[in-house]
């Protein structure tokens, strides 16, 4: 069962329509009594005030203390009851500060104040139910949401390039005639790598990501040879920033895919803060990027950093391929 959640905002918003709904009504229950309009206003505001303070301390506490320990067939009738009760004591607290405050009150009212406040109570009950339903039906909304997200998120992590392990291992297989200590310690390099994608975490720490990358350098020099350089331009204390995983790592792979043409080739990447957004930048010495659209790989990238943390993919220069991508808040709060 989807349990239902109350947010604080929720509550105010129903303190601040509790009260104003109450005082309009009682206002026009007032005029046609011809009583002051305006004490039904304040006297409807104390009503709907005190109902809705009541509601949020007795939801609150048997959402915490007293629903986890009964049975779920008990939630119901516990709620009706909790909600019925907010409506009872709300009207007489609503009704006794009305008095202290000097204003007037419907003379039937404190005559049949007990009926009064049960009858108030059923309407509290009524009026709890119709919003434990809007409530959770956007509960429902928010959890498929997240459902549909978290799919959408696995869906993109498996379009990551498999040609990269194809031909990496027949690398190792030549290295292996030629050099076998080297290729021993690649197979391990490998190895971490491969061990660092099957992590289920869509957010990795910076410092993570940038050991990934390095990894993934130094297994396809075993294709180019040392030609590929790398340079890693970023501080120190941006070490547990979350970034997308495979976020610099396809960068870099794009910018060899595309910009490689055998000559010296230098990658670099480089972070920097700027108004709590960190920008990263992955740029090369290679070809400039013929088309500024993006293919499979970068509008992946661009998707996965739009849903985990509200950032932005952009080609930042015509003359050398350059990305730079930012990151707003992260929406996963653990690194892996």
């Amino acid at each position: 069962m989807l349990a239902l959640r109350i947010s604080l905002k929720d509550w105010l918003g129903v303190l601040a329509a509790g009260a104003g709904f109450a005082g309009f009504l009682s206002a026009l229950f007032y005029f046609f009594l011809t009583l002051p309009w305006w004490h039904g206003v304040g006297f409807g505001a104390l009503l709907g005030g005190w109902i809705a303070l009541f509601s949020w301390a007795f939801f609150t506490l048997t959402n915490r203390f007293l629903l986890p320990r009964v049975a779920p067939s008990w939630w119901a009738a516990i709620s009706a009851f909790v909600a019925f009760l907010a409506g009872f004591l709300g009207t007489f607290l609503g009704v006794f500060w009305a008095s202290l405050l000097g204003l007037s009150l419907p003379v039937r009212l404190e005559e049949f104040l007990l009926q009064s406040a049960a009858m108030l109570g059923v309407l509290t009950y009524i009026l709890g139910a119709l919003l434990y339903h809007l409530v959770r039906l956007r509960n429902i909304n928010t959890h498929l949401d997240t459902l549909l997200l978290q799919s959408r998120l696995k869906s993109l992590e498996t379009q990551l390039n498999p040609h990269f392990l194809f031909n990496a291992l027949n690398s190792l297989a030549e290295l292996y005639h030629q050099d076998p200590a080297k290729g021993e310690a690649m197979t391990l390099r490998l190895s971490h790598f491969l061990r660092n994608t099957m992590q289920e975490n869509a957010l990795v720490s910076l410092e993570k990501e940038l050991e990934n990358t390095k990894a993934y350098v130094d297994i396809e020099t075993l294709r180019y040879g040392e030609k590929i350089r790398l340079h890693v331009k970023v501080p120190s204390s941006f070490a547990h920033h979350l970034v997308p995983k495979f976020s610099i790592q396809l960068l870099v792979e794009n910018a060899i895919k595309h910009g490689f043409k055998g000559t010296p080739f230098d990658i670099t990447i480089q972070a920097q803060l700027q108004e709590k957004t960190l920008h990263v930048k992955v740029s090369n010495s290679g070809a400039p990027a013929l088309n500024s659209a993006f293919g499979i790989g970068l509008s992946n990238l661009s998707e996965r950093l739009k849903y985990l943390c509200g950032g932005t993919l952009k080609n930042t220069s015509t003359h050398h391929a350059s990305y730079t991508f930012t990151l707003g808040a992260p929406r996963e709060h653990t690194a892996g």
